[in-house]
C-alpha cells in the first residue's frame, strides 16, 4: 500500500516486482531471493518463475531468484541492453543495436532451442518471453519467434503486420497493431486468444499463463481469458492506467500519477507541434530535432495557424484555434491509437493566447489540456521572441545533455556537474506578503539547506538586486516597483554558474507577448540573450510558468511546489504543472517555457 512511486511492473508464475521511481526494486509473492542490495538505477523489471532480472539505467542487467536456476546467470559481456524479457527458465534481452542475446535453459534435448536466437532477429525493437517460447518485434513491424511450439505459440500468424508491441503468455503470444487492435495465437483452452470483438484503441498487451490484457488509450484495462483466482476481473474503480503486467494466475496495473518521472520513450511519450504556415516554426522544429539529443524519433505534428497575430501578442480566436489546432491534434490521436503522447511541446510562432467573449485571454496549453481524453499531457513551449533566443536555449539543453546518460531524455545539469544550487525568493512588496515564503518551505523539505536559500521580504528597496549559482528565482516583479524591463535592463543581475534555473514572478500578464499596455516583465525578456545581467544567453533561465491573463493570487502557480518538485529532481514539465493552486479550474492561464524534461 506504500508503493505510490513504481515507473515499472512485471509479474511471475509467482511472484510480482516493481520499480520505484529511485531506482529502488520491491516484489511480492513466493520469496524465491531477496532483491540484492547492491540493485539500483533500475528502469524495468521482467519476472520468470524462479528468478527476476532487472534492467539499470546504464544498460546493465541484475537477476535473482533460486540460486541453481540456468536463467539466473547473467551472462558477465552483457551490456547495452535496452530491453528485457524472463521466461519460466530462460530469458532474451534487446540490445540498442537491435539485436537479441538469450540465455538460460536451453531445452534443446526438447528441441525447443530457446537460447538460440534465429537469424532472422534482427533490427529488433522489443522482446517478450512465455514459459518455453520467445519472440521479437522487428523495426518494419514483423514479429519472430522460437522456442517450444506444441500449441502453436510460435506460429506468427499473417496477420501480425504493422505491429507496434507484443507480449507472451505461458502457452500463447500477442502482438498490438498500428490500429490499435489486438490479435493472439497459441493455446486457447481458457479462451486467453479470444480477442474480445469490441476491443480497440488499445495501447499496450500482457499475457499471463492462461489469460491476457489490453491497456486501451483511455486509461482502462481489459482481460479476458481463465478467471479462477479473479485475474480477468473487472475494476469499476481502475482507471487512467499507466501500464499493465500478467503473471501466472494474477494481473496488475501501474495507475497514472503526474507527480512520476516514468521512462520516456519519445516515439510514444512526446508529440511535437509546430506551425506548417511560418518556415521559422519549421526551421525551430528541425534544429531541435536534430540538436536536442534522445528526441530525434518524436512523433510531429503540422497545424496551419495564421502569423499574423494580433498587435503581435500571439492570439488566435477560439474558432481558429478550434479548427487549425484542436482538430488537427484529435485527429492525430484518433489516427495513432497506439500512443498518446504525456508531453506536448509547443514551437515558435504558434500562438500564445486565444480571447474569449468575456475579456479574458486562456492559454493554448489550457485547451489541449483538457481537449485529451484519458490521461491529460503536460504542455511546454520553445516559443521565445526570435528564433536566435529559441536556438540558443536549444544549444544550452544540448551542450548539457551531452554530458550525462547516452540513454537518459532528462537532462539534469547537476548530473552534468554543473555547481549552481542556490535558491532566491524575493517576496519585497509595498504591503506586507508572505506569499513567496512558501519556496522556501518547499525547497527546504526537498532537501535543500538553508545557507543556500536568500529570502526577502519587507518594502522597496530591499530586493535581491544580485545573485550567484542560481537555481531558483521568484519575485513580484512590477507589483513590487520594478520597472517592467527589469530582467534585460540590469536591475536585476546574476553571476556565477547561474544559466540553469527555474524562475516565475508574481505578476498577471507574464505570459503575454509583448503588450506593451501590462506595465509588466514577461517570459520574452527572460529568455533574451540579456536577461539578467547576461550575454549570449549565459544568465536565460532553462524553464519558467507565466500567466497569459490575470490569474488572481490564488492561482498563481505555487512556490512551494514549482521550486520543492524542481529542487526534489522533479523535471520541468511536472514541476510546472503540478504546481497549480485551483486543480478545479484546470490550467486555464498557465503557460509554461522550455524543454518538459529538464531538471535540476
Amino acid at each position: 500500500t506504500n508503493l505510490t512511486d513504481t515507473i515499472s511492473v512485471a509479474s511471475g508464475k509467482f511472484h510480482t516486482v516493481v520499480v520505484r521511481e529511485s531506482g529502488a526494486v520491491v516484489q511480492w509473492g513466493y520469496p524465491w531471493a531477496i532483491v540484492p542490495t547492491d540493485l539500483t538505477n533500475a528502469v524495468a523489471v521482467s519476472a520468470g518463475v524462479q528468478h527476476t532480472l532487472a534492467l539499470r539505467v546504464d544498460g546493465t542487467v541484475g537477476s535473482w531468484g533460486y540460486p541453481s536456476a540456468d536463467a539466473n546467470a547473467v551472462p558477465t559481456n552483457l551490456a547495452g541492453v535496452k530491453a528485457i524479457a524472463a521466461g519460466w527458465y530462460h530469458n532474451a534481452a534487446l540490445i540498442t543495436n537491435g539485436s537479441i542475446t538469450a540465455w538460460g535453459n536451453n531445452a534443446g534435448t526438447l528441441g525447443w532451442n530457446l537460447t538460440t536466437v534465429p537469424a532472422t532477429a534482427t533490427n529488433c525493437i522489443a522482446v517478450a518471453a512465455g514459459a518455453y517460447h520467445s519472440l521479437v518485434l522487428r523495426a518494419d513491424g514483423s514479429v519472430v519467434s522460437w522456442g517450444n511450439n506444441a500449441n502453436g505459440q510460435t506460429n506468427v500468424p499473417a496477420s501480425a503486420s504493422n505491429v507496434v508491441a507484443i507480449a507472451a503468455g505461458e502457452n500463447h503470444s500477442l502482438a498490438l497493431r498500428s490500429d490499435g487492435t489486438v490479435i493472439a495465437w497459441g493455446a486457447n483452452v481458457s479462451g486467453q486468444c479470444n480477442i474480445p470483438s469490441n476491443l480497440s484503441n488499445v495501447l499496450a498487451v500482457a499475457g499471463g499463463d492462461a489469460h491476457s490484457a489490453a491497456l486501451k488509450n483511455d486509461g482502462t484495462v481489459v482481460c479476458w481469458g481463465i478467471n479462477s483466482s479473479g485475474q480477468t476481473n473487472s475494476f469499476p474503480v481502475l482507471e487512467n492506467v499507466k501500464m499493465i503486467a500478467a503473471g501466472g494466475d494474477q494481473t496488475a496495473a501501474i495507475v497514472f500519477s503526474p507527480l512520476i518521472k516514468y521512462s520516456i520513450d519519445v516515439s510514444k511519450d512526446l508529440l511535437l507541434i509546430y506551425n506548417t504556415n511560418s518556415t521559422d516554426s519549421v526551421w525551430v522544429k528541425d534544429y531541435y530535432l536534430a540538436h536536442r539529443p534522445m528526441v530525434s524519433g518524436a512523433n510531429v505534428l503540422g497545424v496551419s495557424c495564421s502569423t499574423n497575430e494580433y498587435l503581435g501578442r500571439g492570439i488566435i480566436s477560439p474558432a481558429n484555434l478550434t479548427n487549425k489546432v484542436l482538430t488537427p491534434y484529435l485527429n492525430w490521436l484518433a489516427q495513432n491509437p497506439t500512443k498518446r503522447p504525456q508531453y506536448l511541446l509547443w514551437f515558435y510562432d504558434l500562438p500564445g493566447q486565444t480571447f474569449e467573449s468575456d475579456n479574458h485571454y486562456p492559454s493554448p496549453s489550457h485547451y489541449l489540456y483538457k481537449a485529451t481524453p484519458g490521461i491529460q499531457p503536460f504542455v511546454t513551449g520553445i516559443n521565445f521572441r526570435t528564433t536566435n533566443d529559441c536556438r540558443a536555449y536549444i544549444d544550452k539543453v544540448a551542450a548539457f545533455a551531452t554530458n550525462i546518460g547516452p540513454r537518459d531524455i532528462y537532462v539534469s545539469a547537476k548530473a552534468a556537474g554543473y555547481s549552481n544550487g542556490e535558491y532566491y525568493f524575493d517576496d519585497v512588496h509595498p504591503f506586507p506578503t508572505s506569499f513567496c515564503y512558501s519556496g522556501v518551505t518547499g525547497v527546504l523539505q526537498s532537501g535543500v539547506s538553508s545557507s543556500n536559500i536568500t529570502y526577502k521580504s519587507g518594502a522597496y528597496p530591499q530586493h535581491v538586486f544580485s545573485a550567484t549559482n542560481v537555481s531558483g528565482y521568484i519575485s513580484w516583479g512590477a507589483h513590487a516597483q520594478f520597472p517592467f524591463n527589469f530582467t534585460i535592463s540590469g536591475v536585476v543581475s546574476f553571476t556565477g554558474a547561474s544559466t540553469w534555473y527555474i524562475m516565475q514572478t508574481v505578476e498577471s500578464y507574464n505570459g503575454q507577448r509583448d503588450n506593451p499596455n501590462t506595465g509588466q516583465s514577461n517570459f520574452l525578456d527572460w529568455f533574451s540573450h540579456n536577461a539578467f545581467g547576461g550575454t549570449n544567453y549565459n544568465n536565460t533561465p532553462v524553464g519558467s510558468v507565466s500567466h497569459t491573463d490575470e490569474p488572481g493570487l490564488l492561482g498563481v502557480n505555487s512556490p512551494g511546489l514549482y521550486f520543492g518538485l524542481w529542487a526534489g529532481g522533479k523535471n520541468l514539465a511536472i514541476a510546472a504543472w503540478n504546481s497549480r493552486q485551483i486543480p478545479n479550474l484546470e490550467p486555464y492561464l498557465i503557460q509554461v517555457s522550455g524543454d518538459p524534461f529538464v531538471t535540476k
